[in-house]
């Protein structure tokens, strides 16, 4: 009886022990969501300043717009 509440029983391990949550937590922890990025406005885009380094404003999807130092907005 002590190993079959040690590995969740015939219930796979679902509210079977509260100890060891087992590999479906792990399987829960390495499924985590990716962050959502709100998409460039045009505005946005238009709006972008020079400052004194480079810096990006992403897009999503990998894409970001480069915003140079000398005033140049580079996709």
């Amino acid at each position: 009886m002590l190993e079959s509440r040690k590995f969740g029983g015939l219930l796979g391990g679902l509210g079977a022990s509260t100890k060891n949550k087992g590999p479906q937590k792990l399987l829960l922890e390495e499924k985590a969501m990716p962050k959502r990025t709100i998409p460039l406005v045009p505005l946005q885009i238009i709006n972008a300043k020079v400052k004194e380094k480079e810096c990006k404003l992403i897009d999503g999807g990998g894409l970001y717009l480069l915003v140079t130092t000398s005033g140049g907005k580079l996709w």
